[in-house]
């Protein structure tokens, strides 16, 4: 019986929601595209496109749904990039830069001042923090945190001293694997690939291959798909299969 009466309730409910979204959709079309002006910027943000200007003309980002942001004068928003849904965005410091074709996963936790280049992209779940980095091509998989303070050792009464930042740097065509950590001050070079669960606490070289906690060199990679080694390298360099 109550299980019949659970049925009825969430049938009724999926009605109700239906009938909801079948009045919405033509008074939101009717606002969007009618009542407001198409390259008005708040009109924009309150349909979840942002139009931007960059070099010199108009371009267009996108802006899922309930994204919250300190300041939308401090999103400086590459033509053709996105923002998803449940993003967090503590501008007060600093603003958000992105290169074109960049992209902001759902659910992740930003602090400006923040930059990511050409078509650099942040997955589901990550938190980074002010002074973070992303050159272009970078790809950073879900759930990566980017820790760029930490703090100084305070006396017997309170541990957690004076508070200071290190900025992070992760250069072009880096890939870094969910769960991973970036500790302050940490610079990872180009085309590397930093395995997944890592904890990264000191810079890693260009075309490198880092894996564990803390985070060693466990191999080259080159710069051809597949990750040979560079040309340069292929008669010097031993290393074991990883």
């Amino acid at each position: 019986m109550e299980k019949e009466k659970i049925s009825a309730y969430l049938n009724r409910h999926s009605i109700k929601y239906d009938a909801h979204e079948l009045l919405r959709w033509p008074l939101k079309m009717l606002i969007n595209h009618l009542i407001f002006p198409r390259r008005s910027f708040w009109a924009a943000a309150l349909r979840g496109t942002i139009i931007n200007r960059v070099g010199g003309r108009k371009g267009v980002s996108f802006i899922f749904k309930d994204v919250i942001t300190s300041s939308y004068k401090d999103m400086i928003l590459g033509k053709d990039s996105f923002i998803e849904e449940n993003v967090i965005l503590d501008l007060i410091d600093g603003p958000l830069t992105l290169g074109e074709l960049a992209v902001i996963g759902p659910g992740v936790w930003i602090e400006g001042p923040l930059t990511m280049g050409y078509g650099s992209s942040i997955r589901q779940g990550c938190i980074a923090l002010k002074h973070t980095t992303l050159e272009d091509w970078v790809g950073v998989s879900s759930n990566v945190h980017f820790i760029t303070f930490s703090h100084d050792i305070g006396d017997e009464k309170y541990r957690g001293g004076k508070i200071r930042y290190e900025p992070i740097l992760v250069k072009t065509g880096t890939w870094i694997g969910t769960r991973a950590t970036i500790m302050p001050g940490v610079t990872i070079g180009k085309a590397c690939v930093i395995g997944a669960g890592s904890l990264v606490t000191k810079d890693i070289p260009d075309y490198s291959l880092a894996v564990g906690s803390p985070a060693k060199v466990v191999r080259k990679i080159g710069p051809e798909y597949g990750g040979g080694l560079p040309p340069e390298m292929q008669k010097t360099w031993k290393y074991e299969k990883w």
